[in-house]
């Protein structure tokens, strides 16, 4: 299909590339890479917080016993 462009000296036709002129739509066929990508570290930020927790409060038995129990800084007497 040519476009018809008028100037002062006539009318010339114009080849447009198929596909011109139509907007992009969102979650085409290159969005969805990008999306799925998104998803796999939304989803790895979500896991950090509960996995931290799994790692630390384990060990905590095993830092009384390495450090002591601490004395109290004050005495109720």
């Amino acid at each position: 299909m040519a476009r018809v462009v008028q100037s002062t000296g006539g009318v010339t036709p114009v080849p447009v590339p198929r596909g011109a002129g139509r907007a992009a739509t969102a979650g085409g066929p290159t969005d969805r890479g990008t999306g799925v990508g998104l998803l796999v570290l939304l989803g790895a930020l979500t896991a950090v917080g509960p996995l931290s927790l799994d790692m630390y409060l384990p060990a905590f038995p095993a830092m009384t016993d390495e450090l002591g129990p601490a004395r109290p800084r004050s005495s109720s007497r």
